[in-house]
């Protein structure tokens, strides 16, 4: 069975359910989808959690291997002709299990790549390596708890200056966790916790400059969980109001940022169990209107422009049968991307990352003969009419704000 990255609440409701109509249209610049050959860096199980692309000819992605001796870290490059797997090294010796969750690069000399790692004396630890444009490294980093801690994403905007995210666990409930890289060391940074008394957590964090960063995730409330977001403004740390579809669980699992002024938050609701979407106007969060292809959940969200954006996920088409969900918005609407379902059983995807309004890359995991196997799609649309007035040439491309 393949291991979700979010618990769809209500999978007993599916018992009575046989098949999901999922309308779509093709009114967004990114219109379809197509599976792209990857390798697998272990005979067991493999899995790509995340991906950062800064052309059409390069992109990272990140997540696990399994060999049959435990899970590793997994790296593979795609160079615009093919995707291969990059060795990527193991935190310790001792080390039992070790995952990459998210990957930002800023340049193809410079990426990191965050998750987790354990040993066996020791529970789960925090994880960064990061990629000098020949090979990954270790890098060190703060021990926030002593039970639990976990790094779930990061974004980068330039090699002086990332932010992670993730989970820590002194003793009782699970606490956010942030982490800042200031070019030649990792630090925890002070934070607020919700009021309430339960499990916070941070999924997702896109930074568009060393003064602006938003994280999301979600906070346990007694009842369920609640939507948590949370704002950097080159200072501190704050809680902005976020709403709720439902009373009773709502997650935000992915963000993306262009400017300060605006963003987009995807993750899932208890009302309905399907895709919630959420926008920043630098001021407030508001619900936005999005498709309901029945039980769904959204991982990830890449937005290149106020009127492009790709999230990706995956939806229930049967009783615990699930297959790829692409969404995508062009300025108005978003709308349900036709994309091939994968050979093999359950098709999910983790991440997406866009690098303009027709190429994006999604990637994730779908089960196959041999056990899980990686999953990589390239999302596609025509490309933008070319502008009437004379322009300079480009130059070489900046890494989107992230990856999810």
């Amino acid at each position: 069975m393949i291991r979700k990255t979010v618990l769809v609440l209500t999978v007993i409701a599916l018992a009575g359910l046989s098949c999901i109509a999922i309308p779509s249209t093709a009114d967004a610049a990114i219109q379809s989808s197509i599976v792209m050959p990857s390798p697998n860096g272990g005979t067991v199980a493999n899995e790509l959690r995340a991906v950062s692309c800064l052309s059409t000819s390069w992109c990272f992605a990140v997540g696990t291997a399994d060999n049959g001796s435990g899970p590793r870290t997994l790296t593979e490059m795609w160079n615009g002709a093919s995707w291969s797997v990059v060795s990527s090294p193991n935190p310790s010796p001792g080390t039992t299990f070790a995952r990459f969750n998210s990957v930002s690069c800023v340049s193809t000399n410079w990426c990191v790549a965050v998750g987790y790692y354990t040993e066996v004396s020791n529970g789960p630890r925090t994880l960064t390596e990061m990629w000098n444009g020949a090979s990954w490294s270790v890098v060190a980093g703060p021990v926030p708890g002593s039970l639990n801690d976990e790094l779930r994403s990061v974004s980068c905007v330039s090699t002086s200056f990332c932010i992670a995210v993730g989970t820590t666990q002194i003793g009782g409930p699970t606490d956010s966790l942030i982490e800042m890289w200031d070019g030649a060391t990792w630090s925890i940074m002070s934070h607020s916790n919700p009021a309430f008394m339960g499990d916070d957590e941070l999924r997702s964090v896109s930074c568009v400059s060393t003064s602006f960063c938003t994280a999301v995730g979600f906070s346990w409330f007694g009842a369920g969980n609640q939507t948590l977001v949370e704002k950097w403004d080159g200072s501190s740390w704050s809680i902005p109001p976020s709403p709720n579809a439902s009373v009773v669980d709502d997650k935000l699992m992915g963000v993306s940022c262009i400017s300060a002024s605006w963003c987009v938050a995807v993750g899932q609701t208890f009302n309905g169990n399907t895709a919630l979407v959420e926008h920043w106007d630098g001021t407030s969060w508001t619900i936005t209107a999005a498709p309901n292809p029945g039980i769904a959940a959204l991982l990830s969200v890449s937005c290149t422009s106020p009127s492009s954006c790709v999230a990706d996920g995956f939806v229930a088409v049967s009783f615990l049968v699930y297959k790829e969900l692409v969404m995508a918005w062009d300025g108005n609407t978003w709308v349900i991307v036709p994309n091939p379902t994968a050979a093999g059983l359950g098709p999910s995807l983790n991440s997406t990352s866009c690098v303009s309004v027709s190429w994006c890359v999604a990637v994730g995991s779908v089960y196959g003969p041999s056990g899980t196997e990686t999953l990589v799609e390239s999302l596609t649309g025509p490309e933008p009419e070319p502008p009437t007035t004379t322009t300079s040439a480009a130059s070489d491309p900046v890494a989107p704000a992230f990856t999810g």
